[in-house]
């Protein structure tokens, strides 16, 4: 087990299904305890640039976490990449989720962009509890966002000499979707279809490498 936010990390909380094949990371509660799961890549796949994107859906619960993101190599915090996150309470509805970058400045103190994105506004007609696709592209001057294929936004990469490994996990509680509450139904579940990349390795020169990662 792994500490996280208000409860812990265990692997036993990551399931997979038969038919169709899908992987679900699930948050259950056992005593005053919150267990749920996560997958990362770290020591596995880790990259410098390229395209990430997962198709997921969340089946949303008061206190619920979720996130797609990225975390660097090196250890360090910032920075960091989110490619979704949806805190899940009665102010953040089922139609916007955050994008985010992390990073420190040249004075070490950290800084931060995030962005509230609405996909109603991209004529996106099913919520976030359907099945979507998050994705980021990284270059060396910029991130750039989408869902579904569109482009949501456009930033500048902070830190374009960092490599990553990619994160999916569901978190419960926190500063952000605040505490589970009496409405809270357990067991809560994300669903990944799938995960893929296409990238360029930390170790160069390399060509492409596309790799389904689920």
């Amino acid at each position: 087990e792994c500490p996280r936010r208000n409860g812990y990390w265990r692997d036993s909380q990551v399931l997979t299904t038969a038919f169709p094949s899908r992987l679900i990371i699930r948050t259950e509660k056992d005593g005053d305890n919150y267990y749920s799961g996560g997958v990362r890549s770290k020591g596995r796949k880790e990259f410098c640039k390229g395209y990430f994107s997962a198709r997921m859906l969340i089946l949303p619960e008061p206190g619920q976490w979720p996130a797609f993101w990225l975390m660097p190599v090196s250890g360090n915090w910032p920075p960091e990449i989110d490619m979704m996150e949806w805190p899940i309470n009665s102010t953040h509805n089922a139609w916007t989720y955050f994008t985010t970058q992390h990073w420190s400045s040249s004075t070490g103190s950290h800084q931060m962009r995030s962005y509230p994105l609405d996909i109603r506004t991209l004529g996106i007609t099913t919520d976030l509890t359907s099945f979507h696709t998050y994705g980021v592209e990284i270059t060396a001057q910029e991130l750039r966002f989408d869902i579904d294929g569109q482009k949501t936004c456009v930033m500048e990469n902070r830190s374009p000499g960092d490599s990553w490994y990619i994160l999916l996990n569901m978190a419960m509680g926190g500063s952000w979707p605040g505490s589970p509450t009496v409405d809270t139904a357990f067991p809560c579940d994300m669903i990944l279809d799938w995960m893929w990349t296409t990238v360029l390795p930390i170790v160069q020169p390399a060509p492409l490498v596309r790799t389904l990662m689920f």
